[in-house]
């Protein structure tokens, strides 16, 4: 039997109230560029979060996120290293990539050509593999 990881849920609350803030942010702005568009400050609202929540969920969701998240939990990698060792071409690989960024699972320096699992990446790692391993639960 595998000994027993707990998930961070902190890190995925964190991650998903990041991304809501992040977003709101941006929605701000785009109502400033709007002639006589909405002033009032865009708040995430719990029904946002939960949307977010069910999106970093999905996006984790897929086999070449899961190669990627489980690969990265060792610690970094450069991007081209990672595409090879999840055995993905390029253009589909930066799409996964950008995918788990944008969710906020994986941080890519592009200036050093690394990538690492965020918190709530590893997180995400752990928690499917709780799920996995129920069944070698007593």
């Amino acid at each position: 039997m595998t000994a027993r990881t707990d998930p961070d849920l902190d890190a995925l609350t964190a991650a998903v109230a990041a991304r809501a803030r992040a977003v709101a942010g941006v929605v701000q702005r785009m109502d400033g560029l709007v002639p006589d568009g909405p002033t009032e400050r865009v708040t995430p609202t719990a029904a946002d979060r939960r949307a977010l929540a069910v999106r970093l969920l999905h996006t984790a969701a897929g086999p070449a996120a899961d190669a990627v998240l489980r690969t990265l939990v060792d610690g970094p990698v450069r991007s081209a290293v990672l595409a090879d060792l999840v055995r993905q071409d390029r253009i589909a690989f930066w799409e996964t990539l950008g995918d788990l960024v944008q969710a906020g699972l994986v941080e890519h320096d592009p200036e050093r050509d690394s990538v690492r699992a965020s918190a709530a990446g590893v997180a995400v790692v752990e928690l499917v593999d709780r799920i996995a391993d129920a069944g070698d639960l007593p």
